[in-house]
């Protein structure tokens, strides 16, 4: 950002590039993600990865893409079962949940994070107090490119991209209400 080149300590400095390394990062594996979205490629990269672990992970890293200062985070976490999953991906997915949350409340609200089972299911909420989906556009939010963004603040893949990778790894992503994703990943 521009205040970095008005900043005099050091020390802020130093705090400013970092969170810019970071930032890097992260838009590399996007970019990494995409890449591999595009190419509809496995990953060979699956290791134990604990939910609730990789989902405060993508709140953090979600800060870089939209603001979350303003919003309160509520976690509801049950113990789960680890799954075998590659963790970029499964982090790639609540990054993408947790950024169109943030969005849809214009960064200020309430954000509810839900781990639990459901039988031999790993189920993981992600629930704004945003304005909601518009009915008419439920169908069509998995849709490649579809966005009800303004021009220039989405790519319309992010959706679609969370679609894929939990498809691959036999889960599904429900829409429960016009304010609520529930993704749920298959045990067996």
């Amino acid at each position: 950002e521009e205040f970095i080149e008005e900043e005099e300590d050091p020390a802020r400095i130093k705090e400013y590039s970092g969170e810019i390394l970071k930032a890097d990062k992260y838009l590399a594996s996007i970019v990494d993600n995409l890449m591999a979205y595009a190419r509809g490629g496995d990953s060979a990269k699956c290791e134990p990865v604990r939910v609730t672990e990789a989902l405060d992970q993508a709140v953090t890293m979600a800060r870089y893409a939209t603001s979350t200062n303003d919003i309160e985070l509520v976690r509801e976490y049950s113990a789960v079962p680890a799954l075998d999953v590659d963790r970029a991906e499964l982090l790639q997915v609540f990054v993408n949940l947790v950024t169109n949350a943030a969005q849809a409340m214009n960064g200020k609200g309430r954000l509810t994070l839900t781990v639990r089972t459901e039988g031999t299911d790993v189920v993981t909420a992600v629930q704004d107090n945003g304005r909601g989906i518009a009915q008419a556009d439920l169908p069509k939010i998995f849709t490649p490119f579809f966005t009800t963004k303004e021009t220039g603040v989405g790519t319309g893949l992010g959706l679609s991209i969370v679609e894929t990778i939990v498809r691959k790894y036999g889960g599904r992503v429900d829409v429960e209400s016009s304010e609520q994703v529930t993704l749920g990943f298959g045990q067996g």
